[in-house]
């Protein structure tokens, strides 16, 4: 029940009471011409007359002499003037559990007609009808107030389950009201010590006395709510978190008289708080450590968290990435389309997460990174996927470092062309190719002539040097699907597939030798060579890459032989 529901059932109890008084004193003998009973309540400075239209806020000063003796607790007969300012012999009684006054009165006129005798006797009666209604009020009113105190009961409890009280300042005397949970609250026992508005800010943490303060005249004067956030500080020394709120009331005048509001104790909320930011901060600390990007999307692909690691690998912030769409932002165009159709599958529950994985992300700055990844799906208690939390390995130096090892592993060194590892899986690659498509396979032997003397006169950078414009030389010569290779020493091979017509191999012996005869301008030096080429054929000259390449090694010998056999021309 809300607190206007309890406040209009309680003014439907009290109308309901006072009815029944009233309908018990109809019932009555009457007294005299004058005789009456009246039922009042205090209401401020007020007095409102329940049984009659009356109150005194006409009233003469010194009027309802009865009624104000009733209101102020007092029994007993008196003469004095009513409201009407006409002298009465009154009766007059309090109703304190109700709140209200009752007064039988006649008019004091009437009473000193020839018949006092008949007018005693109707004042006799009179209080006996007072006596009557004060039993009548009484036992209407017990159950009204057992209510009452259920309620209030109530309210304690629940105060204290909420670990909430409430509160009222008398903003004119400074005294305040506390429940019991306040007490409690506030280090005390109920009704341990008078709370006042100088206790409540003596219980205030120094750091917050002027914040409350400020916010309090501010709600006076801007007739605001006041809504406030502070610490208090317990007789014990211990610390407390409040949020507070009131509302202030005014008088007629536009006045504050008073202000009622509640607090709530916050203080394990922001213990509980502080731990789990404590831990979170931990949590991001130890991450930041193990060099591990953690990532969590929804089944949409958007970025719900991100740790610190992950954004300097992204080259942007926490803030900046959640939000966004992982696949579309960040994800290598390479795998993007697969990985976003294979992420929502998952969600969709028609596929399953591949647990490790690893694939490409793009920074904020367009770096391409490789990451090593570790997947898992948290679900809801019904299994129903919520969320994939990822976490990533930034592999992409020692993918850089495998992809240069593996290069070291079947290129040569000097030159950067493929070495004999290579080249020997290069032939085998052509034969079976040219099988399959019934073509033919040319390989040529290169041995470079005179090349020892330059390594002997001018050293062995320079016959580096050479090594390298050979490479670069043979390479420009060559087809773009042919193969050149250096085997070692001087010694260079080319690979020609998909040949339909062998006089391709010797226009190409051709093209090399033409390329070779130019002079190699080393520094200061200008050097001159030339090689011996031999060729062999696939399956012309043989049926498998091994007897094609002993082919060509001995057309080279030979081709060698006959230009040292040539006879030198005289200068």
């Amino acid at each position: 029940m809300t607190r206007f529901e309890n406040q209009q059932n309680s003014s439907l109890n009290n109308h309901k009471t006072i009815t029944e008084i009233a309908e018990e004193l109809g019932r009555s003998s009457q007294f005299g011409k004058t005789g009456t009973i009246v039922l009042a309540r205090q209401a401020d400075e007020n007095i409102t007359f329940l049984l009659s239209q009356n109150s005194t806020q006409n009233l003469i000063p010194g009027a309802a002499e009865p009624m104000r003796r009733a209101m102020a607790g007092e029994t007993g007969v008196l003469i004095g003037p009513d409201y009407r300012n006409i002298q009465v012999l009154a009766a007059h009684v309090p109703l304190a559990e109700l709140g209200l006054g009752l007064v039988a009165k006649i008019d004091l006129a009437e009473i000193r007609t020839p018949l006092i005798r008949q007018t005693i006797l109707g004042g006799a009666g009179a209080l006996l009808i007072i006596l009557l209604g004060s039993i009548i009020a009484l036992r209407i009113s017990r159950p009204l107030i057992r209510r009452l105190e259920m309620a209030v009961d109530s309210l304690n409890e629940a105060q204290q389950i909420a670990n909430m009280g409430s509160w009222q300042w008398n903003i004119e005397d400074g005294s305040e009201t506390w429940s019991d949970q306040q007490f409690r609250i506030f280090g005390y026992q109920p009704n341990q010590i008078t709370p006042s508005y100088e206790s409540f800010l003596k219980a205030l943490h120094p750091d917050d006395l002027v914040a409350v303060e400020t916010a309090i005249n501010n709600a006076l004067k801007q007739h605001a709510p006041f809504n406030m956030h502070f610490r208090i500080v317990l007789p014990s020394g211990q610390l407390r978190y409040i949020d507070a709120q009131g509302r202030v009331h005014y008088n007629q005048l536009d006045q504050p008289t008073s202000m009622t509001g509640t607090i709530l104790d916050n203080t394990n909320y922001k213990l509980l708080e502080s731990f789990l930011a404590d831990a979170k901060e931990r949590a991001e600390e130890f991450l930041s450590i193990s060099q591990a990007m953690i990532i969590a999307l929804d089944a949409a692909g958007i970025v719900t968290m991100i740790n610190r690691r992950g954004a300097e690998i992204l080259d942007t912030t926490q803030q900046d990435i959640i939000g966004c769409n992982w696949f579309e932002t960040m994800v290598h165009e390479g795998v993007r389309d697969e990985l976003y159709t294979r992420h929502r599958a998952i969600f969709a529950g028609s596929a399953d997460v591949n647990e490790y994985e690893e694939y490409s992300i793009v920074s904020r700055a367009g770096k391409q990174c490789h990451l090593s990844w570790h997947n898992t799906i948290k679900r809801n208690l019904q299994g129903t996927a919520i969320s994939c939390l990822n976490s990533g390995i930034d592999v992409t130096k020692l993918k850089q470092a495998e992809q240069a090892s593996r290069h070291l592993a079947s290129h040569d060194v000097l030159t950067g062309l493929p070495n004999r590892v290579l080249f020997n899986d290069r032939l085998q690659q052509a034969i079976v190719q040219a099988q399959r498509n019934h073509s033919k396979v040319g390989l040529l032997y290169l041995d470079l002539n005179d090349f020892k003397p330059v390594n002997d006169t001018l050293g062995h950078a320079i016959g580096d040097a050479v090594l390298k414009v050979v490479g670069i030389r043979l390479q420009s010569a060559l087809r773009q699907e042919d193969t050149v290779a250096r085997l070692g020493g001087d010694e260079f091979t080319v690979i020609m597939i998909n040949l339909s017509d062998q006089n391709v191999v010797s226009n190409m012996m051709d093209k090399i030798a033409d390329a070779l005869t130019r002079p190699i301008q080393i520094d200061q030096h200008q050097i001159h060579i030339s090689a011996s080429i031999g060729s062999a054929i696939y399956p012309i000259d043989a049926s498998d890459a091994g007897q094609l390449l002993s082919k060509a090694d001995s057309a080279m010998y030979a081709e060698k032989y006959r230009q040292h056999s040539k006879p030198r021309s005289s200068s």
